[in-house]
């Protein structure tokens, strides 16, 4: 249903002079040929407005979907979401939605200081079916697989990761997913493994396998290890984020790139100041905040908090003058002792 509504979609986007007195297929038109989803979002809700019964149900699915696609653009996610229900209500095959709806509530579970499992569930329930309709999609897979460590399901997330790196060898994205799965479930010596071979392939470029090899590196024990690559994974960060900005890139993209700084510069902050380097350590809590880091942003307060006053020692209580002892009273006036007969 959708790939012909689509298909109408498109054709009305054209200038065809039967539709020319029709208010809703001029109003598709428009949000067609704008470009700023702010605008796409103006005319697709004025074409559903003005859409009638007799336009069919296919299309008014295809603009509640464009209108959502619209809102994922421009970062609205809350009102996105119930677009594109509206219109996988028209059309349940309609894979393009479920892949934003998943891909909306991965981001607001990465997003959280406190990831809600079940939030992760919906979003990995949202991409599987994505994922069956669309299985030669890797970046599908990889989100896929990143929900499905987040609802702690890590088994099956390197089962999607392994289905991503057959469809894209030479990607190291799967082999960071597989890491972060073996990560989740503790088991180091094979996150190291996958992260290495992320890294083979990245050559330095992906500053999200040097900071996940960094946190392995780090439950080793090999501070040094970490060091080194929280040390190469920051700059890259940046560079990424001034990608983003100039590239003017879908903010779902900004929030999660700055996000993931942000922890990579909590977790070389907490390892300098574990090795007593306080500057160093401030210095990185600080661009970490700035990144939207809230333990960053409270280790930041920590540290500019005034140390407690030292407790005053209680003044010492002068000693006790000596009690004179009372003389005892006399029995009788000496008078009477000496001169009485």
């Amino acid at each position: 249903m959708l790939a012909s509504a689509l298909a109408t979609l498109a054709l009305a986007a054209g200038l065809a002079p039967a539709w020319a007195g029709d208010d809703f297929l001029a109003l598709v038109r428009k949000a067609g040929s704008r470009q700023e989803p702010e605008e796409r979002v103006e005319y697709f809700a004025r074409a559903i407005a003005a859409w009638t019964p007799s336009h069919g149900p296919g299309l008014l699915a295809a603009c509640y979907f464009g209108r959502g696609e619209a809102r994922y653009d421009a970062g609205d996610f809350a009102r996105a979401l119930p677009d594109l229900a509206q219109a996988l209500e028209g059309d349940l095959n309609n894979a393009r939605a479920l892949f934003l709806r998943g891909r909306i509530l991965l981001h607001q579970t990465l997003m959280a200081e406190e990831p809600s499992t079940r939030r992760a569930a919906d979003a990995a329930r949202a991409l599987e079916e994505y994922a069956a309709l669309r299985p030669e999609d890797a970046e599908g897979l990889l989100a896929l697989g990143r929900a499905q460590i987040l609802a702690g399901r890590a088994a099956e997330a390197r089962a999607s990761f392994e289905r991503a790196r057959r469809l894209e060898p030479s990607d190291p994205r799967p082999e960071l997913g597989l890491g972060r799965a073996w990560l989740a479930e503790r088991s180091l010596s094979r996150a190291r493994e996958s992260l290495d071979a992320a890294e083979a392939l990245a050559r330095g470029r992906d500053a999200d396998v040097l900071t996940e090899r960094a946190r392995c590196r780090l439950a080793h024990g090999d501070e040094l290890g970490a060091r080194a690559d929280y040390d190469r994974a920051l700059p890259r960060h940046e560079e990424l984020l001034q990608d983003l900005a100039r590239g003017r890139a879908r903010p779902v993209d900004i929030d999660e790139r700055q996000a993931e700084a942000g922890r990579a510069y909590y977790g070389r902050g907490r390892l300098r100041e574990a090795r007593g380097e306080a500057a160093g350590a401030r210095a990185d809590y600080e661009a970490g905040c700035r990144h939207g880091e809230p333990r960053c942003c409270r280790r930041v307060q920590s540290l500019s908090a005034p140390p407690p006053p030292e407790p005053r020692p209680a003044p010492a209580k002068p000693p006790k003058k000596p009690r004179r002892r009372a003389l005892p009273s006399p029995s009788s006036d000496p008078g009477d002792r000496i001169y009485g007969s």
